[in-house]
């Protein structure tokens, strides 16, 4: 605690040298998420940006999903955010603080301009492409007149749309700007009037505050927010506040603070875990030495956790029709009024008042089982059809095939499968290696045919355009093969690496 009452020391002295001023005007400027509240097949492109014209044509069509870019984004890090500009607008007004976002389509925006949902962003676009298409945008000029009137400016931005900014800026001896920044771009902060801070952050950050890197800034604003409004209803006549732009280090321990007062709120826990139990009735007849015999348990190496283990896990729940009839008579046993169990029932999802799984997978196999349910699942796509607004992610179905010397599908039919019906993320075509079908000859046919399908699946979707998220199989029959194939899907270029076949030999 020595550290914390040095830091309470230190904004005490801050406070005390403050003169009589309004809270300081705040600004953050963040990114645009590749998430958004909507998507639709025909959402702007890149050349649409292009044309002016042609821009406004396109924004007529999708008036429909036009609406604020404070709402429209729906990542982690924007969403995040928000919450923490919700809380001290709660407690200090409305006015106290002004979001703007970098958005690679439209360039810097004010969260209530009305924008249309796009596919751009300066991710994945070389240094020179971000150079160009941010002086197109106009992005360093906007930003240079948007933060003249603000004291306090915060910047949530990765490395191609901290580049995109154009550092320096022209600011003024009077205000103070706190980055949130890749570590890699800390050095590159600098050369500018106003008192200049930068929160360097990378793997150790995402572990400590225990969030996915992607977020990280975000969240980290958000524990700023709340720790910034919690002092000042204890202690409304000092603030905190304009502590902190005073002296912007105060910022992370700012943060740190509010992570510690979480971390001692776990303490309860910690105590009551280590309170015993009741004794235990022994059962009649038995003594201690007929304890059954342990079984063999598989002993794991020593190795260190995986780099990217902070970052958590989603569940995708699978799509097998399971669905409930909210009417159903528990009495009679009957289900009274339903004529159509797809239209009358309901799912998990529709159930609770937000969703209790991440998202959810739909194997093209099982639709494919149905003429019926394919012709509605295709009419409509994947969103509308299961009714839930979270990610969805498609696969082929291997198991569904699992007997047939090769899959029933081509590449090309399941690219524009994926496409067309909106999925998220779409994953390869690939063979199951398991029970008899592990046998040498066998397995390794089947291993290069889903190697094959993988490269082909992600040359095609870099080709032709594709905007759903590639994900590629590796399959295998020991730790080896499976090692071999994750190795050269990443060496393919995928991102995300599905882990098929995994099963249990008893």
């Amino acid at each position: 605690m020595v550290g914390y009452n040095l830091y309470a020391n230190l904004v005490l002295n801050c406070l005390q040298s403050l003169t009589l001023m309004e809270f300081p005007r705040v600004l953050v400027i963040t990114s645009c998420t590749g998430e958004k509240r909507y998507k639709p097949d025909n959402q702007l492109t890149l050349k649409d940006f292009q044309d002016i014209q042609q821009l406004q044509q396109r924004e007529f069509a999708l008036q429909s999903f036009l609406c604020p870019a404070g709402e429209l984004y729906t990542g982690n890090q924007h969403l995040r955010l928000m919450e923490g500009v919700k809380a001290l607008r709660e407690t200090f007004g409305k006015d106290v603080i002004d979001v703007k976002i970098i958005s690679a389509g439209y360039g810097l925006v004010s969260e209530d301009q009305t924008i249309a949902p796009y596919e751009v962003t300066f991710n994945g676009m070389k240094a020179q492409e971000v150079d160009t298409w941010a002086r197109h945008l106009g992005i360093h000029d906007a930003t240079n007149t948007a933060i003249q009137k603000y004291d306090l400016i915060f910047f949530l931005l990765g490395d191609n749309y901290l580049r995109a900014l154009s550092l320096p800026l022209e600011t003024n001896s009077q205000q103070t700007l706190i980055f949130l920044a890749p570590r890699g771009q800390a050095n590159s902060i600098k050369g500018m009037s106003a008192t200049t801070f930068v929160m360097p952050l990378s793997n150790p950050e995402a572990k400590k505050y225990h969030y996915g890197l992607v977020g990280l800034k975000g969240h980290i604003f958000k524990h700023f927010a709340e720790a910034i409004s919690l002092q000042h209803k204890n202690t409304p006549d000092r603030g905190l506040l304009e502590a902190v732009y005073r002296e912007p280090k105060l910022f992370v321990e700012t943060v740190n603070w509010k992570l510690l007062e979480q971390e001692q709120q776990l303490t309860l826990t910690e105590i009551l875990q280590q309170v015993p139990s009741r004794p235990v009735t022994k059962a009649v007849g038995k003594t201690q030495s007929q304890k059954p015999p342990e079984r063999d348990l598989l002993k794991l190496p020593d190795i260190p956790p995986a780099p990217n283990q902070h970052l958590g896990m989603y569940y995708f729940i699978p799509e097998w029709d399971d669905r409930v009839y909210p009417r159903y008579d528990f009495i009679k046993d009957e289900s009274p009024g339903r004529q159509d169990p797809y239209q009358d029932d309901v799912y998990a999802h529709e159930i609770y008042p937000s969703p209790n799984y991440d998202g959810i997978l739909i194997s093209k196999i099982v639709i494919d089982e149905s003429a019926k349910r394919r012709e509605a699942f295709e009419a409509v796509g994947v969103h509308q059809y299961v009714r839930f607004p979270g990610e969805i992610m498609g696969d082929c179905g291997a198991f569904g095939y699992i007997g047939e010397d090769v899959p029933p599908y081509e590449t090309d039919e399941i690219l524009d499968y994926y496409q067309a019906l909106g999925f998220n993320y779409g994953v390869s075509i690939d063979h199951l290696i398991v029970g008899p079908f592990a046998q040498p000859g066998v397995r390794e046919m089947r291993y290069d045919l889903t190697q094959r399908n993988a490269q082909d699946f992600l040359e095609k979707h870099r080709k032709h355009g594709y905007t759903f998220t590639p994900i590629g199989v590796a399959q295998g029959w020991d730790p080896e093969s499976y090692a071999e194939a994750v190795k050269a899907l990443i060496e393919m270029g995928y991102n995300f690496i599905a882990i098929g076949g995994v099963y249990e030999n008893h």
